[in-house]
Formats: C-alpha cells, structure tokens, sequence
C-alpha cells in the first residue's frame, strides 16, 4: 500500500506539473495536422482543472480529435449519495469554438455508476443546461458591457458640446413635458434592445450549439482512457527503482482494470499509453 500509495501520488504531481498550457491547446487545434472528427470523446483524468498531459499525447501520436471533447473526473465524496442535480460539474475551456470542457462527475460510496448509455444521457443532458447557461451569461455580460460603453459615449458627446451649446427658453410645463417624453421614448428603446440581446441572442446561440452536441453524439461517442506506465527516473536510487519498476508494475497488472470500475464498454474504448518518469 505504500509503494502505491508513493506512485500514485507522483503521478499525480507528475501531470500537475505538466498540464497543457493555453498557447500548446490553441497550437494542437489550430494545426494543419490535427483533424476534427464529427463525434464525442470522453477523456478520462484524475486531474479536475486543466488539461491533462496525455491529451497532447494523443493529438500528436492519432492526429484527429472529436468535434467535441469532454475531459472528465470521477470523484469519490464523503458522502453517501450525490443527488443527480449536483453530481456533474461543467466548465467550458477557453476559446469556446473549440468545444472542450471539463466535467467532474461526484458520487457518495453508496452510488453506483451504472450502465454507459444512463450515464452518457446524464452526462449530455447537464451538458446541454450547461450550454444554456452559459450562452445566457455570456451575453448579458456583452449586452452590459455594450450599455455601459454607449452610456460613456452619450456622457463624453454631452461634455464636448456643451460649451457651444445654445441653451433654449423653455417654460416650465413645456420643460417637464418634452423631458418625460425624452425618458421614457429612450427608456423603452433601451429596455427593448437589452431585453432581446438578452432572451433572444442566447436562445438562438444555446440551441445551435445544442443542435451541434446532439449531432455529434449520434455519430460517435469514444472513451479515451490514459494507461500511464510509471518508471523511475534513470538517476534514481536502487529501492526507489525497485518500488517503482517492479513493485508497482505487479500491483497494476493484478488490480481490477480502469474500464470496468468506470463502466466503459470495451467496444468504444481507446486506450492511450503514455510513459511518466518520477
């Protein structure tokens, strides 16, 4: 239990340490040699931000990636269950066009995973409330950002001319009345325009996006789980070599495989090997 509990724990800091960094995602994507493939895939990690180092890996080596990726978490919680509305955690990775999110998944220790197409539709369905939301968000924060910039715009005009403005001689009746109709004439012409950048805008941009994920779905969904060879380092000591080379390697040939403890099915699987030196 302690060489593995020293392995796993190397590992771990291994991929933390070396998670893709923002410039490398925008490089693999963007690149000539990389192709999109209509389809969903389902990248299994420990890490719960970022990407994880085997992600590269797999770009560089198969040279496709799905029309969506979902790097997703299994998390274990002290708790016994999680209620389905709080099991799956969504984050989207910047910039959207790319369509990769993370998603940490939490059970209790008395939850089951169950059968890959119950959990692919829970997994699809929190993705697609997550897609609303996020849609909603995004343009009420451009829709407050376009307010507040023609508010500027409005109060910078107002202070340039009102030096050389000439000052009209109005009664006091004719005043409040030409003011009301002013306000309330520009008042309801704001709140129309923020009203539908706010409920229309989204509404159309969440459900081509949902149109997109449910596209891709029906052609394909693959599971991609890392198998991670650990080795120790050339310099390492003798024990430190022992415990790591043989050891470890014995204890992972004879415990329970990843897929079965995941409920991957094994037709869907691609494995991804990959060799971390701690």
């Amino acid at each position: 239990m302690a060489t593995w509990h020293f392995t796993q724990t190397r590992r771990y800091t291994f991929e933390l340490n070396n998670k893709v960094s923002g410039e490398k995602l925008r490089e693999l994507v963007s690149s000539q040699a990389i192709t999109r493939i209509p389809g969903v895939a389902l990248l299994y990690s420990e890490l719960v931000e970022g990407i994880p180092p085997i992600f590269s890996h797999f770009a560089a080596n198969i040279s496709y990636i799905s029309s969506v990726v979902v790097i997703v978490s299994m998390k274990r919680i002290p708790i016994s269950r999680v209620v389905p509305q709080e099991r799956f955690l969504f984050r989207q990775v910047r910039p959207r066009e790319y369509r990769i999110f993370r998603c940490v998944v939490r059970f209790g220790y008395k939850d089951a995973i169950g059968e890959p197409k119950e959990f692919e539709g829970q997994l699809v369905e929190n993705l697609k409330e997550f897609i609303r939301h996020q849609c909603l968000i995004n343009v009420t924060e451009e829709a407050t950002a376009a307010e507040n910039e023609q508010t500027d715009n409005t109060l910078s005009m107002e202070g340039k001319g009102s030096s050389n403005r000439i000052i009209p001689i109005h009664s006091s009746s004719d005043l409040g009345t030409e003011a009301n109709v002013s306000r309330v004439s520009s008042g309801s012409i704001q709140s129309r325009v923020v009203k539908s950048m706010r409920f229309t805008t989204p509404v159309q941009g969440a459900e081509g996006e949902i149109r997109f994920l449910e596209q891709a779905m029906e052609k394909n969904v693959l599971y991609m789980l890392g198998e991670a060879e650990v080795v120790a380092e050339p310099s390492s000591s003798i024990l430190k070599k022992i415990m790591v080379n043989y050891a470890n390697n014995f204890l992972r040939r004879n415990c329970r495989q990843g897929e079965k403890s995941l409920a991957i099915p094994h037709s869907r699987l691609v494995r991804i090997g990959m060799t971390y030196e701690i």
